[in-house]
Parts: structure tokens; sequence; C-alpha cells
């Protein structure tokens, strides 16, 4: 029988796969229509899929009633997030593999650590340790890499890639601020009713900005193909994962999983090469080093022993 922490680990790495697959997906989606794909409108329709999917786990563990008291307490605070999470983080990642290859997108956005350290130093008023700071370093100087790197794939060679690859540090940007001034709410009324709230609302918001903005037309348009890519998107990626990833929370602490960011990464760059077909320079992969390794030393707390007395 497989232990607590087994199922833990074993629920973080599915969640972590189906994250790891998200970016050759979005890449499919608008590579295989030449441009016609709305980012605006899908990701809406993700963003209700995503609810839809999670919406049965409320019914479990007072999932209604913590939904009900956030509305009721922190309603201003869920609204702010759902902006963060959903416009910012949500639309900017999905939205910035029309314009670059899915390995560079995933690269930008899980340099969010980077800007975590940072939010936190503001936060707390107290500026990172000498390691913190040189890992910081290292991450800047691999994006930079990662912007002059060239880039092509299956349905592309475009190496005017800047509007994506800053869309995909944006939303990096944006997970950062979410990860530093959000949790609090979900350690109030938990991750899964938490997230539904930040779905169903950042769904609503970008309801009139399709409608003004948005080609709604153009979903008339699209195959079945990339239906089945928006579905995988909002059920599994937006829905399924984030579930999956909950739960492993309650087998294992968050420390355990901290490794899965690095396996996300190398399942995107694995799957944009065997699927997209995508080509890397040097460069890209002295950006990888860099990126990873500034995380890595970031993240790194040395054990302190203790003096005997």
């Amino acid at each position: 029988m497989m232990t607590r922490r087994g199922k833990g680990l074993w629920f973080g790495l599915c969640s972590t796969v189906i994250w790891g697959c998200q970016y050759s997906v979005s890449r499919f989606l608008f590579g295989t229509v030449d441009g016609a794909a709305d980012p605006m409108c899908l990701a809406t329709i993700r963003f209700f899929l995503g609810a839809l999917a999670l919406t049965p786990i409320l019914w479990f563990n007072n999932g209604w009633g913590n939904v009900r008291k956030a509305i009721r307490d922190d309603f201003p605070q869920m609204l702010a997030m759902a902006f963060v999470v959903c416009i910012l983080e949500g639309v900017l990642a999905f939205a910035s593999l029309k314009f670059t290859t899915a390995a560079r997108s995933s690269l930008l956005c899980n340099a969010s650590p980077i800007f975590t350290v940072i939010f936190a130093a503001l936060a707390a008023r107290k500026w990172p340790t000498w390691g913190k700071n040189l890992g910081m370093v290292l991450g800047f100087a691999g994006l930079a890499f990662a912007l002059t790197a060239r880039a092509s794939d299956l349905y592309a060679v475009n190496p005017k890639t800047l509007p994506g690859d800053l869309m995909a540090i944006g939303s990096g940007v944006a997970w950062a601020a979410y990860t530093v001034w959000g949790t609090g709410t979900a350690q109030r009324y938990g991750g899964i009713p938490c997230t539904v709230m930040m779905l169903v609302l950042g769904g609503l918001m970008m309801l009139p900005v399709c409608l003004l903005f948005g080609d709604v037309a153009s979903l008339t348009r699209l195959p079945l193909r990339v239906w089945t890519g928006v579905v995988f998107l909002g059920i599994a990626d937006t829905g399924w994962a984030i579930a999956l990833w909950y739960t492993a929370l309650a087998y294992v602490e968050p420390a355990a999983l901290g490794a899965y960011g690095y396996l996300s990464a190398a399942i995107a760059l694995v799957v944009a090469r065997l699927v997209g077909r995508e080509a890397f320079d040097w460069r890209f992969f002295v950006a990888i080093a860099l990126v990873m390794g500034g995380i890595a030393l970031m993240n790194y707390e040395p054990h302190q022993t203790k003096s005997s007395v």
C-alpha cells in the first residue's frame, strides 16, 4: 500500500506533468489556426471550465461554506486576487504562446521565484541575504540570455518573439505578487474554494473585455482539435491539476514538492522539442542554467547547527 508521503508525491507529479504540457498545448492551439484563435475569449472559456471542473470538490470539507464566508468577509481581497491570478497571470501566460514558443514561455513564466523573493523582501522591509542577491543576479542574467536566444518551432520561425516573452515574464511577476500577498486567503478558506471563486470572478471580469475587444465570432470558426485543446487546458490544467496539487499538500510538506518546479520546466522543454519541433541554440541552454541555478540559490536555506550548552 502506498504511504501518505508516496500519495502526496504522486499527486504532485501528476499535477506537474499536466502543467508541463500546457505550454505546448497552448502553442499548438494558436499555431494550427494561423492566428485565428482569440486568446482573450479562449482564456475566459478556460476559466469557466476550470471552475466547473473544481466545483464538485466544494461539496466536501465545507467547501461551499468557505465560499460563502469568503464572499462575506473578504470579497474585495478575492476580487483583487482574481484580477492578479486570472487577468494578469493567466491571460498573459496563455496569450504569450501566440507570439513566442512553448519552451521560452515556460522558462520565463517559471522565473517567478526570482520576483517572489523581491516582493517578499519588500513586504517584510528586509533585504535578502547575499546568497539570494546572487541568485537574483543569476536569474536576471538568465532572462537576458533567454530574450536574446533564437526561437523557432513547427508553427513559425519568428525571431521577433519579444512581445510574447515580455508577456510570459509579466505572468511570472503577477504570480509572484499573488504568492506573497494572496496566499493568506487560501489559508483562511482553503485552496479549492478560493481557486473556484477566483476563476469565476476572473471569467466574469473578462466577459465584457471579450465582448468589447475580442473576436467572439472567431469561436465559431475554430476546428475540433482546437476545442479539444481548450477543454484540456480548462478542465485538466486549470481544474484538475490545481486540485491534485492541493491534495498533495495535504499529504506532504510544501518543501517536498519544491523540486517539481524544475521538473515542470524540464517536461515543457522535452514536450516542446518532441511535439512542436522547437529548436534551441546555446544561449537558451545558458539561460536555463542561469535561471534554474539562480532559483535554487535563492531557495537555499543553510542548516543551522544548535550549539550545546
